[in-house]
């Protein structure tokens, strides 16, 4: 009888502990499937976040090494890249380019037609003359000196992605057409990084956010619209506008003119100069009022063409704004829907159902 008893207790403590052995197998297994990592590219964020993957972390590298591959090619101040080659070429030399360049100039030309220019790659002599590029930008309160009349007009003068530069799709290279004329993607790129980002691993569901720019697959997610706080300018109780979801395959881009701005005090007050350069006046786009658009956030399925959409309806105002998102979603070329918030802080929905104002 002894015996039996403790031939029962060896089974019966075999059998737990063979239960907290697949316990923990299952929690490990399950912590394996999830994972959120962060790392520094494009000169901003990136959060890469993983679900239903059996290596998360190597995902999340493998997608870090895309982006790092992607800047090698696309950043204009990357020695080498195609965007640095092409804006130290010589004018009439045809510069190859990976397929990666040669698509984001597509999307390029297509949002450049559709807005008459108001989104144009080619701004970016002015983006430098404003202090906006690459390592140029400062600290909100750094000293800063508006750029004078005859040198805008001067940049300017280098301005037009239809004049400035010649894109060849059957030999995959790109021609610079006027002597200092210079192209740069700017956030497009990272809204094309984002978005295929997405297909270069196996995991089922994840989220990736480059700098704001958010491209999700597998899941429905719920993203905030951030608040277009300035310091100078005004705040809100809530760091979010509003919410909306975000579904598998979509992607989201925003363009605000409270991301990067200098603030200058003059005697008869502030002047604000934020980065988001009119192609047609060489400064700042008009948001201010009712009319202005100080942010714009765009929907689609296509990381670039939502960012460069952004873009354009900042510059171009509300009223122009969505008549360009109507246009477009006419023509079917890619979904679109947006929210947009005024310079008087109010918004308007385009296409989208379920956004929900932090109110």
């Amino acid at each position: 009888m002894g015996q039996t008893g403790e031939v029962f207790s060896i089974v019966k403590y075999a059998k737990i502990f063979f239960v907290l052995i697949i316990l923990s197998v299952c929690i490990a297994s399950f912590t394996a499937c999830s994972s959120t990592r962060y790392y520094t590219v494009f000169n901003t964020n990136l959060t890469v976040d993983i679900k239903s993957s059996s290596t998360p972390k190597q995902d999340a590298d493998k997608i870090y090494e895309y982006m790092n591959d992607l800047e090698s090619i696309l950043s204009p101040t990357v020695e080498n890249s195609d965007l640095w080659r092409i804006n130290s070429a010589e004018v009439g030399v045809p510069v190859s380019c990976h397929t990666e360049t040669m698509e984001i100039m597509r999307i390029a030309e297509y949002v450049f037609d559709k807005s008459n220019g108001a989104y144009d790659p080619s701004v970016y002599p002015l983006v430098l003359l404003w202090q906006f590029g690459g390592g140029q930008f400062k600290a909100v309160g750094s000293d800063f000196t508006p750029p004078s009349s005859s040198d805008i007009s001067d940049k300017l003068s280098l301005v037009g992605l239809n004049r400035a530069f010649n894109a060849d799709y059957d030999n995959n290279t790109i021609t610079k057409l006027i002597q200092g004329a210079k192209l740069d993607f700017g956030g497009i790129a990272k809204g094309y990084a984002g978005d295929f980002a997405t297909d270069t691993v196996s995991a089922k569901k994840l989220l990736v956010n480059l700098g704001g720019n958010i491209s999700v697959k597998g899941k429905n997610y719920t993203i905030g619209v951030a608040n277009p706080t300035r310091r100078e300018d005004r705040s809100f109780g809530t760091a979010y506008f509003g919410t909306l979801t975000l579904g598998d395959g979509e992607c989201i881009s925003t363009s605000g003119d409270y991301e990067r701005y200098y603030v200058v005090n003059t005697e008869s007050g502030k002047e604000f100069y934020h980065h988001i350069i009119d192609p047609k006046t060489g400064r700042p786009a008009n948001t201010s009022g009712e009319g202005g658009i100080v942010s714009a956030t765009v929907v689609s399925t296509n990381g670039a063409f939502a960012d460069a959409v952004a873009t354009a309806v900042v510059v171009l105002g509300k009223e122009k704004g969505l008549d360009l998102l109507n246009r477009l979603s006419q023509e079917g070329r890619y979904p679109v829907s947006a929210v947009l918030i005024d310079g008087e802080f109010g918004y308007t929905t385009f296409n989208l159902d379920d956004f929900k104002p932090e109110r």
